[in-house]
Formats: structure tokens, sequence, C-alpha cells
């Protein structure tokens, strides 16, 4: 009986073990970080633990290494002693006897040592690491602190035949994206950040490439002021208009800075030319981040988009890179400027219209998975067709209809949107 109590125990300890390693291993150390910073001191001691892999994977296996030494000496041979008799009452020998006890003895030590002692703990512990490792923490704390000399010698040793091979030992952890992605939804899911809170790091972290062509008010709808203009002509034109600063256009299509409204009407002696403010120009696919350096750093109020032949796309105001980066933001006539409700109840709007400002104007929950893929209408359209549409090809989604009304060469310049029960 009490050979039967040893190798339970030690194929308990075995699990115990097993369970530490691959729980310590495979616990999320960022989730961990979020939980500690919380005031969370489960998750702190963890964090302390695993500060050190070499120490405490030593630790792990001093205690495997020790069972399995013990389970060799006297697993086998205690099996062995207690089948021996019942192989001898079947008339094998002494021999023949002690070799089948043997045999069946170490086989049933290694399938129990395996199943329990290994698979079963290690399936647990990839199945809930956070949790495993807050219920071994402690305990494995007090075995490290009892074997530290031991496993001194063992890190001490591995550290220096690793740098004999000049193997840098000290490893550098890496965030990618999806790392503080998870960071940021586990934190929100727990409580430590707000749901605004939460979105405004969202839209940041989504928006930080978002290219030029995709904030910009485009060429087609933009109110320009021409050099040659009178003053009443100008007048005339701002008044018609809701923005507050307007490029200033040259006989040669040329865009060399812009006017702001309140220039235009405080300084009335003043000509066009010494009213004009200098301007940033940007590409079509350059970053909303270095867009916003380098209106920063030229001190502009404006950036003019141009293509690859340099001809006038769209502007891009520190509103519109706001509007990127945080989600659409009051002022400007936004709605009337971009998405024009029609007679016939359908919405006009541009291609380049994104996606979420839809779906938030409109009240189109459903439209937030397909933001995943496509930032805009025209990336909608495209990606669902396969190919760049002509003017007259439609997309249907949930009983609402996008049709393609213009093309500028290759992009899609303007879209109408419209429910299926009114075409």
């Amino acid at each position: 009986m009490l050979s039967i109590i040893i190798i339970i125990v030690l194929i308990a300890l075995n699990f115990y073990f097993s369970l530490a390693e691959i729980g310590l291993i495979s616990v999320d150390k960022n989730a961990l970080t979020i939980q500690a910073n919380g005031g969370n001191q489960r998750a702190a001691s963890v964090l302390r633990l695993i500060d050190d892999p070499d120490e405490f994977l030593s630790a792990v296996q001093v205690g495997i290494t020790l069972v399995g030494i013990l389970e060799g000496l006297y697993g086998g041979d205690m099996m062995a002693a207690l089948l021996e008799p019942v192989f001898r009452s079947w008339h094998l020998g002494n021999y023949g006897a002690h070799l089948l006890a043997l045999l069946i003895g170490v086989g049933s030590i290694t399938y129990l040592t395996i199943v329990f002692g290994e698979l079963i703990p290690k399936t647990l512990a990839l199945l809930n690491p956070e949790k495993i490792s807050f219920i071994i923490t402690p305990s494995m704390i007090i075995f490290s602190k009892i074997t530290y000399p031991f496993i001194k010698l063992l890190t001490s040793s591995t550290k220096y035949i690793l740098g004999l091979f000049h193997i840098n030992t000290i490893r550098e952890q890496k965030l990618t994206d999806n790392d503080l992605r998870g960071m940021l939804i586990l934190a929100y899911k727990q409580g430590l950040i707000e749901k605004g809170e939460f979105m405004l790091h969202k839209n940041i972290s989504t928006a930080y490439d978002l290219p030029a062509e995709n904030i910009m008010t485009p060429a087609s709808i933009v109110t320009v002021v021409k050099e040659d203009m009178s003053r009443d002509e100008i007048t005339a034109t701002v008044q018609r208009s809701t923005h507050r600063t307007f490029p200033v256009m040259t006989a040669g299509n040329d865009i060399p800075g812009a006017l702001m409204i309140k220039d235009f009407f405080l300084q009335p002696d003043k000509p066009l030319r010494e009213l004009i403010s200098p301007v940033s120009y940007l590409s079509l696919n350059q970053g909303i981040y270095d867009m916003f350096q380098l209106l920063r750093r030229e001190g502009t109020i404006m950036g003019i988009v141009l293509n690859e032949y340099g001809e006038f796309e769209g502007i891009v105001t520190f509103h519109d890179i706001v509007s990127g980066l945080l989600g659409n933001l009051p002022g400007y006539n936004t709605k009337e400027r971009i998405l024009q409700q029609q007679p016939d109840k359908s919405w006009l709007t541009n291609g380049i219209t994104r996606l979420s400002f839809i779906r938030e104007t409109l009240n189109l929950e459903w439209l937030r998975p397909y933001e995943e893929e496509d930032i805009t209408v025209a990336g909608l359209l495209i990606g669902k067709l396969k190919h760049i549409p002509q003017p007259g090809e439609k997309v249907t989604l949930n009983q609402l209809t996008f049709e393609v009304k213009s093309m500028n060469k290759h992009r899609i310049e303007e879209v109408i949107i419209r429910e299926v029960s009114s075409t």
C-alpha cells in the first residue's frame, strides 16, 4: 500500500511541475502587466517570477528531474515487487515472473507519468495559463527559494556555456500591433479604460497610415479663389461656402497658397497676393501622421494634394487630419458637404468618403464589420466587384445599394446610396 502511495505522490509532483512549466511559459505577460498596474497583487507576483525565465525554468527543471530520478529508481521496482508474486503463481518461474513484472511495472509507470504527469497538466495549463499561473506562483516562489543555491549554479553554468558561443541571453520583448490591440481590448473588457478612450486608441492605431487620398476633400467639391478675381468676386465666392480657408489658384492652375477669410475681411486694403498664406504639398499616398508632421513643421494651414503628374487632387486641413484620427468632428457642415440627400431620398457621396462616416451619419451600425476590410466607399465597391467599376455598376448590402454614378479616370468619383425598396 505504501508503494502505491509513493508512486501516486511522485506522479502528482510531476503533474505539478509540468503544470507550472507550461502555465508560466504560456501566460500573457502583457495582460499580466495591465492587471498588475491596476493593483492585482497576484499578477505582480507572477510577473516577478517570470521576469527571469532562466531561474524559474531551472527551478521547474530541478523538480522534474528529481521526480524523474525517484520514479526511475523506485517506481519500476515497486510495481515489479507488487506484480511478481502474481506472475509466480502462474508458474512462470522466478526469472520469467521477475522479467514480466519489471516490464509491466516500468511500462505502467511510464504510461501513468506521460498521461497524468505530462499530457494532462500541460493541456490544462495551455487552456488557462493565467489561472494556473496564479495558483502555482506562491508555491513555486517557495520552492525556488529552497533550491536557490542549486538553481543559481545551473543558471550560471547555462549563461557561461551560452556565452562561449556568443549567444545573447537577454531577450528584448517586442510589442507587435496585434499585441497592442489585444492589450487595449483586454483593458476595455476589464474596465480599466472607458469606451471613449478605447475607441480613441483604436482609431489612432487604425488610421495611423491612412493616406491623404482617404481623408482629403476632393478637388471636384473644393471652392477655389482665382488669383485674378476682384475683391467683390472673392467676397461672393466665399459667402457661398461654409469653409474658412480657400486655396488660391493662378491662371496656370498652380496653387501657391491659401486665403483665410478673416485675413481677407480684416485687411480690406491689402491686395490678394499679400494675404496668401503658404501651403504644404502632399502626395495621394502620404500617411496621415506624415501629413500632420509636415504641416506642423512648415507652419502651414492647408495641404494641397497632388497626383504623380502634379495635378490638383484635393486639400487636407488639420480638421481633416484630426477627423481621420479621432472620427468625424462637428463643423464645416461636413454632412452637407460630403453626403447630400437627393429629391428621391437617396444620398450622393464621394468615393473617398469613409464608411465610418456613412455609418455614423445614416445610423447604419451593420456597416461596422465592413470597415475592417475597406475604409472608404470606393474601397468597398472595388472589393466587392473585384474590378475597377464603370458608372451604373452597383453593390447591394443589407437592403442598401451603392451605385457608381461617375468616374474620374480609374477613380470612383461619386456614389449614390439608396434603399433597395426605393429603386
